[in-house]
């Protein structure tokens, strides 16, 4: 990783410096919550997109695992700040609140002290090449949990772990993502991507109640789609359907928004990224970037942060 600093339990410290022990909860259990953000960068500022929002979020999910994180929100928002402006390459923010150790490993110890910390590192195009060619994805044999068997609205570290198998399994078949159903045979969404088809000038996407995370960049894609004048559902998708669609694309912090090429082999449309999706993979870019006004309150501006391109 490329990361010069950690803010880590309220200070920034050398990277190698930022230890956490082998027996923490956190480690050994993955009791712990995280979050991603992305930091656009331009000759005179970087602009963190939508971190009040990505905050709120982290606190939510540590509400419901039971995490209790000694931060207020606005100190966090503020250790991000300091954190991208002492690391000049970053475009990727890691927030992550955990479980240190306690005075036993058994599952019920209660006496953990809980840590914070932030990264932020250099992450550039997740899937290179996608913003031209688009994204082939494999639906994974693997189902996604619905809201009895985990807490799919929270960012969990330990619950990842589900989601790694199925994109690397995707991967090792050719794809580049992997497309998850949920235990009724609908869709449900990518490994940490939301998923969304177009048929004609109508934007659909799986509702939350399909088990999916509620996406911070769904909901970007949702509010820009309507500004456009597309009209934007939340529904069931079956496989078919999506395979059959006009154009399909997938959304997420760290994707940010790419085309869907293929599905199982199956081409969309033409093969090639469809006129709405680029045309929202670009006001994307603008919103993030502080160039639309109406959405200017989604960027927090950080004013003469040092920048070293990569």
């Amino acid at each position: 990783m490329n990361a010069l600093k950690i803010w880590y339990d309220g200070e920034l410290v050398d990277a190698q410096e930022a230890k956490v022990s082998l027996l923490s909860f956190g480690l050994q259990y993955g009791w712990g919550v995280f979050e991603g953000i992305r930091a656009y960068r331009s000759n005179t500022n970087v602009s963190v997109f939508r971190l009040k929002d990505h905050i709120e979020r982290l606190f939510r999910s540590a509400k419901i695992l039971g995490l209790e994180i000694p931060n207020s929100p606005d100190e966090l928002c503020q250790a991000v700040k300091e954190t991208v402006k002492a690391n000049p390459a970053a475009d990727y923010i890691r927030p992550v609140a955990f479980a240190g150790e306690g005075s036993s490993l058994s599952l019920g110890t209660l006496d953990m002290p809980v840590h914070v910390a932030v990264a932020a590192v250099s992450m550039g195009e997740y899937v290179p090449g996608a913003a031209e060619r688009g994204i082939e994805v494999f639906t994974s044999p693997w189902e996604k949990p619905r809201w009895r068997a985990a807490a799919v609205s929270a960012k969990i570290c330990g619950g990842y772990v589900g989601l790694i198998m199925a994109k690397r399994d995707a991967m090792q078949k050719g794809a580049d993502e992997a497309l998850m159903l949920n235990s009724s045979g609908m869709i449900a969404e990518g490994s940490a991507e939301n998923f969304f088809i177009v048929k004609g000038e109508t934007i659909s996407t799986p509702s939350l109640t399909a088990g999916i995370l509620g996406g911070i960049t769904r909901d970007t894609v949702m509010q820009l789609a309507s500004d456009l004048g597309y009209a934007v559902e939340e529904r069931e998708i079956v496989w078919d359907e999506a395979v059959s669609a006009d154009e399909v694309f997938m959304c997420g912090t760290a994707l940010e928004i790419q085309a869907v090429r293929a599905i199982d082999g199956r081409i969309i449309g033409s093969g090639s990224p469809g006129w709405i999706t680029k045309q929202i993979m670009r006001e994307y870019s603008d919103a993030a970037n502080g160039r639309i006004p109406k959405h200017l309150a989604w960027c927090d501006m950080i004013e003469d942060a040092p920048t070293i391109r990569s």
